[in-house]
């Protein structure tokens, strides 16, 4: 090959080189800048659950479903339960990109998983709503959210979709939502995990007692 052929191509190589690292510090940067954004937007919507409003619908959503869980009520998705809605609007941002999987799961997981469970027990209130309203498509962000939690939560060896860790998450859900305080305590983000990551320790060994 000749010198100025090997010159050729050597400055071939040298641009095509920098395209390259160009190219990766571009998308480092907005990878970044991506995740900074749905690290505020989850902190947004976690503030939001953990407002005194919230509490407040969550204590009564709680409540709806427990009775759905001991045959006292028939739960109807069509009257109002504000929590599930949040839960399909968080489920529709992660799905479109919006919000980063991880960290949604790391904030929610356990509340999707545990709402998944409570209301398609023992009777599934979401197959009801979607006969009802003969609309398939009703609550499927929600219900895709909750399948991909249950992965991430295998991955991490906890297999919380067994029958008898099923209804142990169930009864923590209303045990936990039950006996939120009135005013929520300053520092709330990510408050619940505290406790419920806990909880997801005890699903992972199983019931006990």
């Amino acid at each position: 090959m000749e010198p100025t052929e090997l010159a050729a191509w050597a400055t071939l190589c040298v641009t095509v080189g920098g395209v390259a690292v160009t190219l990766a510090t571009v998308w480092w940067q907005l990878r970044r800048q991506w995740l900074l954004h749905s690290a505020n937007l989850v902190t947004q919507l976690v503030d939001r659950f953990e407002s005194a409003e919230w509490y407040h619908h969550r204590r009564k959503c709680a409540e709806l479903l427990r009775r759905h869980y001991t045959g006292e009520e028939e739960l109807d998705l069509s009257n109002h339960f504000p929590v599930l809605p949040f839960l399909e609007n968080v489920a529709h941002l992660t799905r479109r990109g919006a919000l980063d999987e991880l960290m949604v799961w790391n904030k929610f997981g356990w509340i999707v998983v545990a709402y998944y469970f409570a209301l398609t027990s023992p009777t599934d209130a979401l197959k009801a709503i979607r006969e009802k309203e003969a609309e398939p498509t009703n609550w499927e962000e929600f219900e895709w959210l909750y399948r991909e939690s249950i992965k991430i939560y295998r991955k991490k060896g906890m297999h919380i979709d067994e029958p008898s860790k099923r209804d142990l998450k169930i009864q923590q859900l209303f045990n936990w939502e039950r006996n939120l305080a009135a005013e929520p305590a300053t520092a709330k983000v990510g408050a619940p995990n505290t406790g419920l990551n806990r909880m997801d320790t005890a699903l992972s060994r199983g019931p006990t007692g």
